[in-house]
Parts: structure tokens; sequence; C-alpha cells
């Protein structure tokens, strides 16, 4: 895992931040990482140290004997499955496997209750995650459109998105950021 500054200990949350990252970077085409042995050595390893810590989510829930069909996924375990999804290729060792599906079905389960920031992290995380790919995310679209046709409507986004300097757009910044990131996933997912 990354470390904040050198000499820090690991941290799980800035290396989910440059895994992400670094997966966009990939999906984009901006930069290639799988073709830079270095690059794709330190990704691999960043992506099994982030397996190594879903399964510790896991295994507290049952060292402590929790209810394990409640709902027990955070944004922690939400943007760990967006983050991976990016990383389909890296296999995921025999011993986290049971931790990564508890999570890919709580997300398939609690989704509803979830951010709409959330909601798009499980929907991408789940179209690029399933064998099924699309009846989860469909659903998610589907709910994110009922709920909000301004999300749906790409001349409104664009506006949000490229006015966010002029003074009479009072958005804060994480519904910008919710805004342009949902922007993202209306191209990534179906809606119908």
């Amino acid at each position: 895992g990354w470390t904040w500054f050198k000499g820090m200990p690991e941290s799980r949350y800035i290396t989910q931040y440059i895994v992400t990252g670094m997966g966009h970077l990939d999906h984009l085409g901006v930069k290639n990482i799988r073709s830079d042995y270095k690059t794709w050595n330190m990704i691999t390893k960043a992506v099994r140290y982030l397996d190594n810590r879903i399964r510790d989510d896991y295994e507290w829930l049952k060292k402590y004997d929790v209810d394990l069909d409640k709902d027990h996924i955070s944004y922690t375990q939400i943007q760990y499955l967006y983050a991976r999804s990016y990383f389909t290729d890296i296999k995921i060792n025999d011993r986290n496997k049971e931790a990564y599906n508890y999570y890919l079905n709580q997300a398939k389960k609690y989704w509803l209750n979830k951010s709409r920031y959330m909601q798009g992290m499980i929907a991408l995380a789940l179209s690029r995650a399933e064998s099924d790919k699309q009846v989860i995310p469909q659903k998610i679209m589907a709910s994110l459109k009922e709920n909000d046709n301004r999300l749906f409507n790409k001349t409104m986004i664009l506006f949000v998105v490229n006015n966010l300097q002029l003074s009479n757009v009072e958005i804060k910044v994480e519904n910008k950021e919710t805004m342009t990131f949902l922007k993202r996933i209306i191209d990534k997912c179906p809606t119908d």
C-alpha cells in the first residue's frame, strides 16, 4: 500500500485513491499502465494489498459474530469494489474471494440506501464485475433517473460542470463532483 508521506504507515484510503486514479488513466487511454513493467507491478501489488484489506474487514465481521445479512458495506468497501473493477485482469487470490463476493453481494443488496455517488460507483463496479452485468446497474440507473431527472439531462449536466465558476450557480463542491461522476456513468451503464 501507499502512504500519505514518506516514512508513514501504509494507508488504505490513499492506496484506493491512487489505484482508482490509475484505473481512470488506463481506462481513458491516457496512460497504458499495463505496458510499463514497474507501474504494472506497483498497481498489481496495490490491488492485492486492497484485496487483503477487504478480507480483514470481512474477518472482523465474522470475529465479532455480527449478522452478516445486515448492511455492512460503507464507502470504504464500495470504493474498493469500484477501484478493483478497473483491474479484473488481476486475479483475486482464493483466500480473498469469499470477502470480495460478500461485499459484491452487499452492494447488490443495499445499494438503494447509499448516496447517489456511491450508487454510481456500485453501478460501474457491478457492470464490470458481474457475469450478469446489467440487472443491478440498470436498476440503479433507473432509480437515479426517477429520483432526479436533471442527472439524465446531459445539457443540464454540461452546464453545471462547465459553469462551476458562475456565482449564481451555488452548488457545493461535493455536489459538483457527484454531478461530474454521474455524468460519466450515464455513458457507461444502461438506463433502459
